[in-house]
């Protein structure tokens, strides 16, 4: 009991910490985007030196004007992803915990408590988490060792992990193939931008630029929708823990309920038997 009880204020102390620098990791994720920015002026500043048109082989700004308005939804979906992350690794962790403290209803109680405190950072986005702390608090200070055996933990594990696959599973399906047709058309637009560039016939450049002209309208429509699907998904992401953290809470005060029913019944048996 005591080394779950450790491994609890520990967990805590960990998830803290994790979730109170969330944003700074979040400053890493996008350090891709940086690195294709400063490489995308660098070879900008290469193309431009001494002469306005591109040399062969350089692609020109123009190839990266569709990147930098997707910088933020991509950045925000990315932020989202990791909270799902850390929520459903910290719910499963703990979820463990609860199960290997499931013998008593004291030791099921206090676990429980803990796990909600590490989930504090995250819930309270979404749910009164102070109240639902206070309930599993009274409820494990008063209750003796009996034996109690609940699918608590399965009924917290099981639904988060429902949803980080449905996520996944929307994201494979809607973002990753409009992000390879994106990169196919930079691709493209950027071979018509190197053969204009390469081109000493005037009529075969202008041929080019509206073949390039083509390639970058298109290029900008699926620009359009991957930002749009990223700002939905980031949507689903929040809605869908905001559902989960619902029905956990409600799992909570469940359980709660039935450890106070629990020791109200134990006191009343004891009264009957004195």
């Amino acid at each position: 009991m005591a080394t779950d009880i450790a491994g609890c204020a520990k967990a805590r102390c960990e998830m803290t910490s994790m979730f109170s620098g969330l944003g700074e990791s979040l400053k890493g994720a996008s350090s891709r985007f940086e690195a294709e920015l400063n490489s995308a002026g660098k070879k900008l500043n290469e193309a431009l030196a001494g002469s306005n048109t591109p040399k062969p082989g350089v692609w020109p700004d123009e190839l990266f004007a569709h990147d930098e308005p997707l910088r933020v939804p991509i950045r925000e979906l990315e932020s989202a992803e990791q909270l799902l992350q850390r929520a459903e690794t910290t719910i499963k962790h703990h979820a463990q915990m609860l199960n290997k403290s499931a013998a008593s209803h004291r030791a099921l109680g206090e676990a429980l408590a803990s796990t909600s405190g590490v989930c504090q950072p995250v819930m309270e986005k979404f749910i009164d988490s102070d109240r639902i702390l206070a309930q599993l608090s009274l409820a494990a200070s008063h209750m003796s060792e009996a034996h109690a055996k609940t699918a608590f933990a399965d009924q917290i594990s099981a639904p988060i992990e429902m949803l980080r696959n449905e996520f996944e599973s929307k994201r494979l399906q809607t973002l990753l193939p409009l992000r390879r047709v994106y990169a196919e058309k930079k691709k493209l637009y950027g071979a018509k931008l190197v053969a204009i560039g390469d081109s000493s016939d005037p009529v075969r450049s202008l041929a080019i630029k509206d073949e390039a002209s083509v390639v970058e309208a298109e290029w900008r429509d699926i620009s359009t929708q991957i930002a749009a699907t990223a700002e939905a998904l980031v949507t689903a992401i929040h809605s869908g823990l905001g559902e989960y953290f619902k029905h956990y809470a409600a799992l909570c005060s469940d359980l709660a309920e039935n450890l106070g029913t629990a020791l109200a019944l134990r006191g009343d048996n004891q009264e009957d038997s004195s």
